[in-house]
């Protein structure tokens, strides 16, 4: 076995046990997973990003996190969780840029304009969070490997 299997053998370990039914039930089908650069107005940004939790009390939800530090792959602080109507904000970001910058995202993922706002977004699967690169699993938001294990063709 090489590096390479075995390293996509612990990987598949480790992906959450979800059924096709509770996909599908996840709020907002349309958001997918992945990293949403929010260009603003006076050219500021923020980096979010947007995922389905695997641990913790979280663990099977989708959350909102935004980058606030230089790694971006841990420095992430969680400031909602993905509902179907919008973001549900945590108690202390529902005021002030925080909570606009998260209602202009959700405008901006809808396909709404926004005059000077721009969005970016990086695909990735609904149930692993791994990057989606085929246009079949970006269409559906979910992997080959995913679809596979939970039946979806």
């Amino acid at each position: 076995m090489s590096l390479a299997d075995l390293d996509n053998a612990m990987e598949a370990a480790s992906l959450p046990t979800l059924t096709a039914e509770a996909f599908w039930a996840l709020p907002a089908p349309w958001l997918s997973n992945g990293f949403f650069t929010l260009t603003l107005g006076d050219g500021s940004h923020r980096t979010y990003r947007v995922r389905l939790e695997k641990n913790g009390i979280f663990a099977g939800k989708r959350t909102l996190a935004l980058l606030i530090g230089p790694d971006n792959s841990t420095d992430y602080e969680t400031q909602a969780i993905v509902a179907e109507a919008g973001f549900v904000l945590f108690k202390r970001f529902r005021s002030g840029k925080s909570a606009e910058h998260a209602t202009t995202l959700w405008r901006l993922a809808k396909g709404e304009a926004i005059g000077g706002c721009e969005l970016l977004v990086s695909k990735r699967c609904r149930v692993c969070n791994r990057p989606l690169t085929d246009p079949i699993s970006i269409e559906l938001q979910i992997g080959p490997l995913c679809r596979e294990r939970m039946g979806i063709v």
